[in-house]
């Protein structure tokens, strides 16, 4: 009886548990038409139930990801996907946004996201990266809707995929039902993966994440018992854990908030002992700027401890801490962390007298489905056709349905009782007119002329104050008009003034980006694979085609492609295929050279695109330490005009910093070791011996605080190794002994030259605040570059030779670049020796007339067999000093050749030669006859 009652509390845990007893948990792949299962098995069904309007876009990621669809707004200023829900539910909203260039612009778009009448964020969507927003909150009615709205000129909204979830209504209790929870991250410290559904049964998604100079704790063998926890975290969130490495150092996370300005947030923590015989020596406390903020926390083992972070405000300059208390043996510990910043006050939505007559409006008139959410909020994203007030629950009061094509009787919509003005002229609307229309008690204005109303005008609007028109329309004694010439619906009203719509694009080059000196740039941007020019919108940028630079290799476009990537040439018969480019000799260069697979192997590699005016390509890096953080320049322009190398300013208008001056931000450049080590690369192995690799490394740094006066920020560079340690006991690693004080609106460059290898674990850059430096580390930005050898090159009579060689013969003009290096290779109808500046000693296969090629006096073999070779035979050959082998056209015979000795140079004719070649055949002849 006892087995029996545990089996059925565990069966009872299970079903309450279940996604199965969610009243929604509802995947909607925006744009798409059909359905799937992904690798989390969750369904995911189209939008065409949801959304009547709208276009889809295919976005290329794959079959089967619901990121590979879009569904985009052209037209209106709000649009909207209604879920049912249950009243009063508890829901999880998340929105996903994969741009993608699914319209070949480049041109990412920025829009609002909103739910239920209310603001929810602002999204910034990528070229190249999806985004998501995640949102808690109750629900007011049967339904609830996501909406996006167009805020930009020429910036169309968009949704990739929409995920509603229902959550038990004891979680996340510690705020009212009259806000949302706006997540700003979650994450499960300590582990190396993404965990979501079915591990979470909510399908919240945990991000893996770990810490600077802090170490991680696995459970590998106990389980923990979540039921005692309110917001029922996933088990698998809390079997890893970061701890700070001794109890005299804290744990601080950065909160990551969008601004300095305080809004209202909502933490909570999770936390798990990992390790048996912890328990009870184990204790800490959380500080919020310094200041106690809980009593002692003690992680339980085998169960879960949460702490909530409610009624406080915080910016991104608020510091949260987990510090070890006095009694405590063992440092703290934290194994799940959530963030969420608290809405303003949910709105109540546009009055529901006014929601109910619209509805019976859409029910009558077909064409007026496709508006949807809120009718009047947020402000100013009310329906297309409708005027509101401005009150806390609005009212409407104007309809304006002019040219809208409605076709049919019109239904009551008496409940919407604050009307002042309806306009229904120009449609095509039947029946009587409606008695209810005269009694709304603040209508002043009636529109119904050239409509096809019947009957006669009701009691209601006669010898009323109400302004009416009711002409063209088949009322008694009224000629009832033929035919009506049914307007489209008028175009939605603009959000932006003349002024903004009609501005011109901002400029590409910032002020101070430009070059410096009098002289200007030669730029060759070359389209491969392409047969026309086109110019880049985005960098305006114009690409040529690559004709004038090569003449083989075959073009293809590819699928997948956007831009240059479009297209390609693939080189399938040569060894070594090059571009040459004109350039002037000693010039310095930057020379940059993509490649993009396109769907051969069903991968996609999005390219990034450049602000810089040299075109070196600036990638935004985020930091993949949970304690780092970027923060923007305070400084509204920034004089890059006295730096060496010139970055762009928007390169610098950010920076990575520390929350204090405790720890150092790591640079891990060991991951260099890998190109440089190719067994390939002899010239590099041979350099570098034994994978000591060299490198050039510029480091730029600039304040971002105004009020950071000179000292108060110092940096210093550490060589360390990539476990976070570095030593500080031989002095700072830098160009020179002196702290880096980064100044306020302009830029300081360190180049640092240094060498990495395979066999040290001291590959990383720290950059430490100096002693006496009261703020934190930062960096603006880095270049780091490899240090390769050049080759001299092919001897230059050897290059001169052939040159006449390639004029002469036009089969030859598709080897480009240098001919013999880099070793292996070497062009295929010539042979090199092994030289640093290597001469050609033997060619092969030639067909034409034979130039001066006397320049090449390195040859020993020349073969000029099974060719059209025409003209005189020139004497040069004879003159060659190390020419040993030369063979000529008979088909029939190959490989005889004239033997001389290197030191005696051989006069011969070529009359002799073939002379020579003629009685060999024969001899060869007669052997064969005879032996048969």
């Amino acid at each position: 009886m006892r087995s029996t009652l545990h089996l059925f509390i565990a069966l009872f845990v299970l079903l309450q548990l279940s996604p199965s007893s969610h009243a929604t948990f509802v995947s909607i792949d925006c744009g798409s038409s059909e359905s799937f299962t992904d690798q989390n098995n969750i369904r995911w069904v189209g939008d065409d139930s949801y959304i009547q309007h709208g276009v889809p876009q295919q976005v290329y990621l794959g079959s089967n990801d619901p990121l590979s669809t879009l569904r985009v707004f052209p037209n209106g200023k709000k649009h909207c996907y209604s879920i049912k829900v249950q009243e009063g539910e508890k829901v999880l909203a998340r929105a996903s946004f994969y741009y993608g260039n699914y319209d070949d612009k480049f041109s990412p778009p920025i829009f609002d996201l909103q739910f239920d009448g209310n603001y929810w964020a602002t999204v910034n969507t990528s070229n190249y990266y999806y985004v998501d927003y995640e949102a808690i909150y109750v629900t007011k009615g049967n339904f609830t809707s996501i909406c996006v709205a167009q805020t930009k000129p020429n910036m169309l909204p968009f949704l990739s995929s929409l995920e509603l979830r229902s959550l038990d209504p004891k979680m996340y209790s510690h705020v009212d039902s009259h806000h949302a929870l706006i997540l700003q991250w979650r994450y499960a410290f300590g582990g190396n993966q993404t965990i979501r559904y079915p591990d979470d049964i909510y399908d919240r998604i945990w991000r893996a994440a770990d810490g600077i100079g802090l170490s991680e704790i696995h459970n590998q063998f106990s389980r923990i018992d979540m039921t005692t926890s309110e917001d029922v975290p996933p088990e698998s969130a809390l079997q890893n854990a970061i701890v700070s490495t001794s109890t005299n150092h804290y744990i601080q996370f950065i909160n990551r908030l969008p601004s300095k300005k305080q809004v209202p947030v909502y933490i909570t923590t999770y936390f798990s002992e990992l390790i048996p015989t912890a328990v009870g020596n184990r204790s800490f406390q959380m500080y919020i700027d310094n200041n106690k903020f809980s009593t002692p926390i003690v992680p339980p083992f085998g169960q879960v401890k949460e702490l909530y972070v409610t009624n406080v405000t915080a910016s991104s300059d608020t510091s949260f801490v987990l510090q070890a208390t006095q009694t405590s043996t063992l440092p703290p510990l934290l194994n799940a962390l959530e963030v969420y910043t608290i809405s303003n006050a949910l709105t109540a939505g546009t009055d529901s007298r006014d929601v109910e007559g619209l509805l019976q409006l859409q029910f009558a008139f077909e064409v007026l489905v496709e508006w949807s959410g809120d009718p009047c909020l947020p402000y100013p994203y009310s329906w297309d056709w409708i005027q509101c007030t401005t009150d806390p629950t609005p009212r409407v009061i104007a309809l304006y349905l002019s040219g809208f094509d409605l076709r049919g009787e019109l239904p009551d919509f008496s409940s919407m009782d604050a009307l002042e003005t309806i306009d229904l002229h120009n449609n095509t609307i039947e029946g009587p007119i409606p008695d209810f229309l005269g009694l709304l008690p603040k209508l002043k204005t009636l529109n119904l002329s050239h409509n096809r109303f019947n009957g006669s005008i009701p009691p209601s609007l006669k010898n009323t104050k109400i302004e009416i028109d009711t002409t063209n329309n088949c009322l008694s004694e009224m000629k009832c008009p033929l035919h009506f010439d049914s307007q489209p619906p008028p175009p939605p009203p603009q959000l932006f003034s003349s002024d903004e719509t009609n501005s011109p694009p901002p400029p590409l080059l910032l002020s101070g980006d430009e070059p410096s000196g009098n002289g200007s740039m030669k730029r060759d941007f070359i389209n491969c694979g392409s047969s026309e020019p086109f110019t880049d919108p985005q960098t305006n940028i114009t690409w040529t085609q690559d004709d004038a630079y090569i003449e083989h290799g075959q073009s293809f476009n590819v699928s997948l492609g956007l831009g240059t990537f479009s297209t390609l040439r693939a080189f399938h018969t040569l060894k070594k295929n090059c571009y040459e480019i004109e350039v002037q000799k000693g010039e310095k260069v930057l020379t940059r050279a993509s490649f993009f697979y396109g769907n051969y192997d069903n991968k996609f590699s999005p390219p990034m695109y450049p602000d810089d005016v040299y075109d070196r390509i600036w990638i935004a890096k985020n930091s993949d330490q949970e304690f780092i953080y970027s923060i923007q320049s305070e400084a509204l322009d920034i004089n890059i005009s006295t730096v060496e190398d010139q970055p762009p300013k928007s390169a610098i208008q950010n920076a990575f910093t520390l929350p204090n001056t405790t720890f150092g931000i790591q640079y891990n450049i060991s991951s260099l070791l890998q190109s440089t080590s190719d067994t390939n690369n002899n010239y590099s192995n041979y350099y570098y011996n034994n994978n000591n690799v060299p490198l050039y490394i510029n480091a730029y740094f600039s304040e971002v605080m105004e009020n950071a006066t000179t000292g108060t920020r110092s940096i210093q560079i550490y060589r360390g190794n990539n476990n976070n340690n570095y030593n500080n006991n031989n002095g700072p690693f830098s160009s020179s002994s002196r702290p880096i004080i980064p100044p306020f609106g302009s830029v300081e460059e360190v180049h640092i030259n240094m060498s990495i290898s395979l066999d040290s674990s001291m590959n990383s850059l720290y950059f430490h605040a100096s002693p006496g430096s009261t703020l934190p580390p930062l960096i603006n930005a880095a270049e780091v570059y490899r240090i390769e050898p050049l080759a001299q090159g092919t001897d230059s009579r050897d290059v001169e030779g052939l040159r006449q060689l390639r004029l002469a013969f036009k089969t030859l003009s598709e080897w480009k670049g240098d001919p013999c290096l880099p070793f292996p290779y070497a062009w295929e109808w010539i042979q090199c020796t092994a030289d640093p500046k290597p001469r050609v000693k033997a060619f092969y296969d030639l067909h034409g007339i034979l130039p001066d090629m006397s320049s090449m006096d390195a040859l020993e073999i020349i073969d000029l067999h099974n060719n059209t070779i025409e003209g005189p035979i020139p004497e040069f050959l004879g003159f060659l000093p190390l020419l040993r082998v030369l063979i000529t056209h008979l088909p029939e015979l190959k490989n005889v050749s004239i033997t001389t000795t290197s030191d005696s140079p051989t006069r011969m004719s070529f009359e002799l030669h073939i002379l020579l070649l003629i009685i060999a055949k024969q001899v060869l002849i007669s052997l064969w006859m005879n032996f048969q």
